[in-house]
């Protein structure tokens, strides 16, 4: 599995990448067929917002999530 990390005004530090794909790791519960995910982390005004796309083949998930926190 492939994990790949962008960050929009915000720099991915290496505590943040292990953090990540420490909850990213989990989805191998789930599908042992998942080929690559792509991570990007961002701010917008006061949200921090992470995005996850998970590849599995014939399928592409999205998640987004946003907080102030």
């Amino acid at each position: 599995m492939q994990i790949n990390f962008t960050g929009h005004q915000v720099e991915i530090t290496p505590a943040l990448r292990q953090f990540a794909e420490s909850k990213l790791d989990r989805l191998n519960r789930y599908s042992d067929n998942i080929t690559s995910i792509q991570v990007t982390l961002g701010v917008e005004k006061l949200q921090q917002i992470a995005e996850a796309t998970v590849r599995i083949p014939k399928i592409e998930i999205h998640a987004r999530s946003e907080s102030d926190d």
